[in-house]
């Protein structure tokens, strides 16, 4: 179970400003390398206990800032960007003719463009057929 997690552990920490010491599985690992800040992963006793001993606050907290992790999160994770994720995996089963899903205003389904840019979890397009059935049932009361 510890290689099957999601970074929401990593990104909290990062947004709160903390300095993120994380294990090295594959959640936090991807993350931390993309941004050169490998050096915070541990993966033994021995190596938290040598992050650890290691740990300056001031110049740690300033390598994480010149990083670019934060804003690069907040552009990743922001509520408009997740908003539109959404619109495009629901224009994704209009296109397949889903019946779980109900008819969209034209003004809300993105064009081809726009779907080509956006980035979303799998495991979310997943639970889209669901979320819709909970919609039009608390619709319908």
């Amino acid at each position: 179970n510890s290689y099957i997690k999601t970074p929401n552990k990593l990104i909290t920490a990062l947004m709160a400003g903390l300095i993120p010491i994380a294990s090295d599985t594959p959640s936090y690992s991807n993350m931390l390398r993309e941004f050169d800040l490998d050096r915070f992963l541990f993966d033994s006793p021995a190596q938290l206990d040598r992050i650890l001993r290691n740990l300056d606050p001031v110049k740690d907290s300033q390598a994480i800032i010149d990083s670019g992790i934060v804003d690069a999160l907040w552009a990743r994770f922001s509520d408009e960007r997740l908003a539109h994720s959404l619109l495009l995996i629901i224009a994704e089963f209009q296109d397949r003719n889903d019946p779980a899903l109900v008819n969209l205003p034209p003004q809300m389904v993105p064009s081809p463009q726009q779907r080509s840019q956006m980035y979303f979890t799998q495991h979310l397009k997943d639970l889209l057929p669901s979320f819709m059935r909970a919609i039009r049932s608390r619709i319908s009361r």
